[in-house]
């Protein structure tokens, strides 16, 4: 729990969140001042809050993280003000401020508009994101209809953009999701497992798929998340 928490120091966690940090913390150390069922009620504590604190870092850290590539993109951080925040982990910063200027920046012409979307259909190819045939057509036509003066076409522009956007951030998420299953898998065996045990199966699995296919194994996990989802709702009265 010490490694987990200085890694989580390292990257940025107490300023990401300094109470919920300071708390684990304290926990921590009044748990190595005790022993018997006192110290292992404490560490329990500590373990759930640090899952929790894990998980909400993670899902900021992916969202931060394409906001400031959207902010990059759109060459609206010369200052380096938002690649600085994320570093030292001020997630919230970039998630607050910055689709403020984002927006500052989308409301001008449509040519921007329509250069927005050249940018990010260049990004997605380049990153090998395959698009949804609809949005993929929509997009290239948008791009075809420069020199229209036509206040709709300008908004349709615009609300393409956010959706490649939308799109490419969804790619960055899933992607961070799913490197964070295959290091928790591994994270999760102990030292003296056997050739069969299905944890170290589970995760050499992961990693394999992770080796060998990136992109199927992000929607494989994606399933996956469905079907823990379905199996949430409560069973119906009549079969």
């Amino acid at each position: 729990m010490n490694e987990r928490l200085e890694h989580l120091r390292h990257l940025g966690a107490p300023v990401f969140d300094p109470p919920a940090f300071r708390f684990i913390e304290g926990l921590l150390t009044r748990a190595a001042g005790l022993s018997g069922a006192a110290a292992e009620r404490l560490e329990r504590r500590a373990v759930t809050r640090l899952q929790t604190l894990e998980r909400a870092f993670l899902a900021a850290q992916a969202e931060a993280a394409s906001m400031l590539d959207q902010l990059r993109q759109e060459a609206a951080d010369p200052e380096d003000r938002f690649a600085q925040a994320f570093e030292r982990g001020d997630f919230g910063l970039l998630l607050r401020d910055g689709p403020r200027v984002l927006r500052q920046l989308r409301s001008d012409t449509a040519e921007s508009a329509r250069e927005r979307i050249r940018r990010l259909l260049e990004d997605a190819r380049r990153k090998g994101v395959r698009l949804p045939a609809e949005l993929d057509t929509a997009a290239s036509t948008a791009l075809g209809e420069a020199g229209k003066a036509d206040p709709r076409a300008e908004t349709t522009a615009r609300a393409l953009g956010d959706r490649l956007a939308q799109t490419l951030y969804r790619e960055a998420a899933d992607h961070v999701r799913a490197a964070v299953v295959v290091a928790r898998a591994h994270d999760r065996l102990s030292d003296d497992f056997g050739m069969y045990n299905p944890q170290a199966l589970a995760a050499r699995a992961l990693a394999q798929l992770e080796a060998t296919s990136p992109v199927f194994l992000r929607h494989y996990l994606a399933g996956l998340e469905d079907l823990a989802a379905l199996r949430q709702l409560p069973e119906p009265k009549r079969r």
